[in-house]
């Protein structure tokens, strides 16, 4: 089992816990110097000094990843995802990923 604290635990709660939206945690936290991160099931959260924490779930987390994830394309996430109809979108640092579902 692997333990989810601080910042990460009221991040993953509010996302439903293990049975919510992000699942499992599937690893430890780990930090670049630039962000932290703790891995989930179907989702990361990243964590910031000038953001504090961001859950990049379904259906944002699989293109985010596709893209390179933290170091990729599109960066860090800037706030959380919003939805609009059936279409849910995240803005990261250099652009938006918009997903139906």
């Amino acid at each position: 089992m692997v333990a989810v604290f601080g910042a990460y635990l009221d991040a993953w709660k509010a996302s439903g816990g293990e049975k919510g939206s992000l699942g499992l945690p599937t690893g430890p936290d780990s930090c670049d110097g630039k962000s932290c991160s703790q891995p989930f099931q179907k989702g990361m959260i990243v964590w910031t000094p000038a953001r504090g924490s961001i859950t990049v779930g379904p259906p944002i987390f699989d293109p985010w990843q596709a893209a390179g994830g933290k170091a990729g394309r599109y960066g860090l996430p800037l706030g959380a995802a919003t939805r609009s109809g059936s279409t849910t979108t995240q803005n990261f640092e250099r652009g938006a990923i918009t997903s139906a579902g």
